[in-house]
């Protein structure tokens, strides 16, 4: 699978795929669709630096590799901060990973919660048809291109 694509992740600026966005220090914070494929956007954690072009993702998919069941990081989660701390040009020190971990932790709700992409425009119609059940029932039904 290819990597994941941001909509409208250009600094700051919000798009019709950014829900909501945050400020820590230097960490913005956006909770943003990602494209991972033609069909699917995905809920997604997205941190920045400010002044950099780098970001660092979380897919609603993987969030479960950050936070164990019992509210605490997880090993992935450490491993991740150092890796992202770097990314984002914070050094790779402890102090930089322990911020990172903890914007993660005290966010990861919101992305839990966080609705479908909405749709940007009315679907479209592409199909009709006619559904009839072993009884004789008849259904009518229109299929759209979900918008």
């Amino acid at each position: 699978m290819s990597s994941p694509s941001l909509h409208g992740l250009n600094g700051p600026r919000h798009s019709p795929y950014t829900r909501k966005t945050k400020a820590y220090g230097e960490i913005r914070l956006h909770f943003q669709y990602v494209k991972l494929s033609e069909e699917v956007d995905e809920p997604a954690m997205v941190l920045w630096a400010q002044g950099r072009r780098s970001a660092y993702i979380i897919c609603l998919s993987s969030a479960y590799r950050y936070v164990g069941s019992d509210g605490y990081p997880t090993k992935h989660l450490v491993k991740q901060s150092l890796f992202a701390a770097d990314l984002l040009g914070l050094g790779g020190s402890r102090s930089s990973a322990r911020r990172i971990t903890d914007v993660i932790l005290d966010n990861m709700d919101e992305l839990l919660i966080m609705p479908p992409r909405p749709r940007l425009r009315d679907p479209k119609v592409i199909g009709e048809g006619v559904l009839t059940t072993g009884d004789g029932k008849r259904f009518e039904f229109e299929m759209n291109d979900d918008g």
